[in-house]
């Protein structure tokens, strides 16, 4: 069966509809996934039967190998192998020193954040001020000067 034929068409929905069906409203999915594994090998089988084998080979080595994988991760376990204990204590260690300095970069950084904006606010101030007194800056209705007197009233720059 190839992906464009109107085998295809028919065997792709039906297939899809009866795995959703399994597996949603009859909560079976170990039926759902034989089922899977059934349409999948007649898929592959429906257009030349030779590969049929072919996927079948590919699949016992497949799971020979997880098997041997599992059994090797087991018997590491009962030995207590795999990680060292003290690469895991290193580990933590590090990772708590990271998160420190973290913390103390974001902390400095906002300090340097905050004293850039002081200053800024500041110059800009002292600008608009001087622009009051030299007469650049109308008193009336500009939203500039209400800017200024408000950052003079509840300034800190004092």
């Amino acid at each position: 069966m190839v992906f464009n034929s109107w085998q295809f068409l028919v065997f792709f929905p039906v297939v899809t509809v009866l795995y959703f069906i399994l597996t949603m409203k009859l909560h079976q999915p170990p039926r759902s996934q034989v089922f899977l594994l059934i349409a999948s090998l007649f898929f592959y089988g429906y257009w030349n039967p030779w590969y049929l084998g072919l996927i079948l080979f590919s699949v016992l080595i497949t799971w020979v190998g997880a098997l041997l994988i599992e059994k090797i991760e087991k018997i590491e376990a009962r030995k207590g192998g795999g990680i060292p204990q003290e690469d895991i204590q290193k580990n933590n260690e590090l990772r708590k020193e990271a998160n420190r300095l973290g913390k103390q970069y974001n902390r400095k950084k906002a300090k340097y954040d905050a004293g850039r904006f002081k200053t800024l606010a500041k110059l800009y101030a002292e600008e608009a001020e001087q622009q009051v007194v030299n007469g650049d800056l109308l008193t009336e209705g500009k939203p500039e000067l209400k800017l200024v007197k408000s950052v003079k009233k509840y300034s800190l720059f004092k």
